[in-house]
């Protein structure tokens, strides 16, 4: 018995010693899988904090607790909140919307408003998303769509943020835009004065409410209350200037709308200086050389009363022509009845080389209904589909003696033809051709130089070396741009085609760079003989 007793004792040390034992290896094994302590004496333990080994491992074997302010990815998913698809489209399309890049923060405000969709009760983040995005399609001068989309938003902001919201008003003020637009000056004005009365008092002085105080001031302008527009006019701008929004180019155009009031009003030394500031503006932000998709669009309308509006009158062919930063963009319309020719001159006016990116021009009927204003584009007519020759013929038989007009269709290599003082007359270097598609043309110096001097500095142009740049700058690579490069008073000049749909009015549209340039004009009842 004693025997039996011994043996199990026995066998129950030794099975205790094998437990023992496989314990050691796997500590042994754990260590050297896990990062060893560090040796230096930041490692050390304090009163408040004892940090052994054992709790160095446990910290690395339990998984980390967030951080304060951080979601995990489970709450992400069951949480839309600030983390939800549709924040990062609607926060990237308003900062698109900032920087005036339209086309971009459309698409992003669609794909928004498909996530909006897909989630269910999530009225708020659609009614948002719609207001911002009429806002785009007022700005590209959809005013159709826009204004859809403000009256859908406007009963989806009424029952979520309430009547008297941020939001409302905004749905306010665009309506009350489109209206105006489309000569509807009374409903304009009670719009209006809703979306001053909700951001006087919510918003106080800021940028929304000097948009929203223009706006009153113009359609006060329109209803003949001069003096009371005027006032509202002045405080708006003091405003302006005090708020100007996201983007100076906001500021450049309350100081133009301004000043056009002002102008039409009889205050001439007020217009005259927020028509500056305006310009300076514009003069700084433009990038004639980069395309819009990056850089942002600008507007750069021929209007009358603007000190950059210039005009050659003519009865039958007026030439007018906008600058920007010394590049002037001069346009007329030729009437070939069937075809409506269009010239189109690019000239540098400055002392210094420049490298433009030129896009495509479209053309748009206007309609002369103020209660009803409709836009079509024109069609474009390819001109290797039809007799070139013939047509280029046809404008300058009309035009030949129009001396301006008959300096911009001919190609010339000679310099120093401006004179220092007085209208150029495009007398410069040109080269004429299909509008975007000319050739190379060498530049030639006079045999005689004229004792007077020239604003082109021919008589320094001999001693120059040539720059490279010259030939090779025009080969850089813009999306959708056509890259010139233009010396002083140099000229690209360009011939378009478009169906003449016999239209009372339209509208020249040149994109050079991120500008858009806007030119109107008067088409013709009769036949020219």
């Amino acid at each position: 018995m004693q025997l039996r007793l011994a043996e199990i004792s026995s066998s129950l040390f030794l099975s205790l010693g094998c437990f023992t034992g496989s314990l050691a290896l796997c500590d042994a094994a754990l260590a050297k899988s896990l990062p060893s302590l560090p040796a230096d004496s930041s490692w050390v333990q304090s009163a408040d904090n004892i940090q052994t080994e054992e709790n160095h491992k446990a910290a690395l074997l339990t998984p980390p607790e967030p951080k304060q302010g951080q979601v995990s990815k489970r709450e992400r998913k069951i949480d839309g909140g600030n983390h939800s698809p549709w924040i990062h489209y609607f926060e990237a399309a308003q900062r698109d919307f900032d920087a005036r890049r339209y086309a971009a923060c459309e698409a992003k405000l669609i794909s928004s408003i498909k996530v909006a969709k897909q989630a269910p009760s999530n009225d708020r983040d659609m009614a948002l998303s719609r207001i911002l995005l009429a806002r785009v399609y007022l700005c590209k001068e959809k005013n159709n769509e826009a204004s859809k989309l403000f009256d859908l938003a406007l009963n989806q902001t009424k029952k979520i943020f309430g009547e008297e919201s941020r939001e409302a008003a905004d749905c306010y003020q665009g309506q009350a835009q489109i209206n105006f637009l489309e000569g509807r000056f009374t409903q304009a004005e009670v719009l209006c004065k809703k979306a001053v009365s909700i951001r006087e008092r919510e918003l106080g002085h800021s940028h929304n409410l000097a948009q929203s105080l223009i706006l009153l001031a113009e359609i006060l302008a329109k209803t003949n209350w001069v003096e009371a527009s005027e006032e509202t006019i002045r405080g708006a701008i003091t405003m302006s200037e005090e708020f100007p929004g996201p983007n100076i180019l906001d500021l450049a155009d309350s100081l133009r709308h301004g000043a056009l009031l002002m102008q039409k009003h009889g205050q001439t030394a007020i217009a005259e200086a927020w028509f500056d500031k305006c310009y300076r503006i514009i003069d700084k932000e433009a990038k004639l050389n980069l395309p819009s998709q990056t850089e942002g669009e600008m507007l750069m309308r021929w209007e009358e009363g603007s000190p950059r509006a210039q005009e050659i009158p003519d009865s039958d062919f007026p030439l007018r022509y906008l600058s920007i930063n010394n590049v002037r963009v001069a346009a007329t319309l030729v009437d070939l009845w069937e075809l409506e020719g269009v010239l189109i001159s690019i000239t540098n006016t400055g002392d210094q080389r420049v490298t433009l990116g030129l896009g495509k021009p479209t053309l748009f009927s206007q309609s002369t209904d103020e209660f009803a204003p409709r836009t079509q584009k024109m069609e474009f007519i390819d001109p290797n589909g039809i007799d070139k020759i013939r047509r280029e013929r046809g404008m300058w038989d009309l035009t030949q003696n129009r001396p301006w007009l008959a300096n911009m269709q001919k190609s010339r290599s000679q310099r120093g033809f401006v004179p220092s003082t007085g209208h150029d007359l495009f007398r410069g270097p040109n080269v004429f051709g299909v509008y975007g598609e000319w050739n190379a043309l060498g530049r030639d110096l006079p045999q005689t130089l004229m004792l007077e001097p020239s604003p082109e500095n021919v008589q320094y142009q001999a001693e120059v070396v040539v720059d490279p740049g010259v030939v090779h700058s025009s080969q850089g690579k813009m999306p959708n741009l056509v890259s010139i490069t233009l010396e002083p008073f140099e000229s690209r000049t360009g011939e378009l085609f478009f169906l003449n749909t016999r239209p009372e009015k339209m509208l020249l549209k040149v994109p050079v760079g991120n500008v858009m340039y806007e030119i109107p004009f008067s088409a013709r009842r009769k036949r020219i003989k």
